[in-house]
């Protein structure tokens, strides 16, 4: 659901932004964020809801956010 809601296919760019042994974050069409690993604190890769990034799943070592349209 959330793919296609994005067009997120298995071509779709992905940007790395955080690639460390606790956290992983990367950002797929520019309007996911996916960020895998222990880490809590994401410092500057927490997507920042004045951008219009929501929570749309969390768990046990990851989240996902999604960019709404403005």
């Amino acid at each position: 659901q959330l793919r296609k809601r994005h067009n997120i296919k298995c071509d779709s760019p992905v940007e790395i932004k955080c690639a460390e042994d606790d956290m992983y974050v990367a950002v797929t069409n520019g309007t996911v964020t996916i960020k895998c690993g222990p880490r809590y604190e994401m410092g500057e890769h927490l997507p920042d809801e004045s951008d219009g990034w929501e929570m749309f799943a969390s768990g046990k070592d990851f989240a996902i956010w999604e960019r709404k349209p403005q």
